[in-house]
């Protein structure tokens, strides 16, 4: 009774595994990618605005403050608007887990309406 060799099809697959779990991690990285600019109407004073600069410091409506005191405003905010809508700005300089961070902490709040601040289309 013969049967047939699947050895050699069997270390093609292991092959063509190893080289797609090398490429692809270096194909998603190679991607530019730049922010978007949105013709978006002006925020007016009435809003809530939480602002990251480029040295790293919270700023509620351009009043700095630290990480807590923003976490105390907005729990306040939350408990006194539970619509309310907050607009985060970050300088372009700071990291996407810095902006991640802020939105969690509005996010744990119980604040669900969060909208990203841009440039204006050019």
């Amino acid at each position: 009774m013969s049967r047939p060799d699947i050895t050699p099809l069997v270390d093609l697959t292991f092959i063509l595994l190893i080289v797609f779990m090398i490429t692809a991690p270096v194909l998603e990285n190679a991607m530019d990618v730049k922010a978007p600019a949105l013709n978006n109407p002006r925020i007016t004073e009435s809003h809530t605005v939480i602002s990251i600069t480029a040295a790293g410091e919270y700023r509620w409506n351009g009043e700095m403050l630290s990480l807590a005191a923003l976490q105390a405003q907005l729990t306040q905010l939350a408990e006194t608007t539970p619509a309310a809508v907050i607009y985060l700005r970050a300088d372009s300089v700071r990291q996407y887990g810095d902006v991640m961070a802020v939105m969690r902490l509005i996010r744990s709040t119980g604040i669900t309406e969060v909208s990203l601040v841009t440039l204006p289309e050019s």
